[in-house]
């Protein structure tokens, strides 16, 4: 399974992570992190 998550860094919280676990119960992930450049800060 591959998924993307696209959203800005400080959106992320514990919901986050416990998405990412339900999603992925008992599997191995690997997250990598990569900035889009699309984020202006306004």
């Amino acid at each position: 399974m591959h998924t993307v998550y696209k959203r800005k860094a400080d959106e992320h919280n514990t919901d986050f992570l416990e998405a990412l676990k339900v999603t992925f119960k008992h599997k191995e992930i690997e997250i990598a992190v990569t900035e889009t450049g699309g984020y202006r800060r306004e």
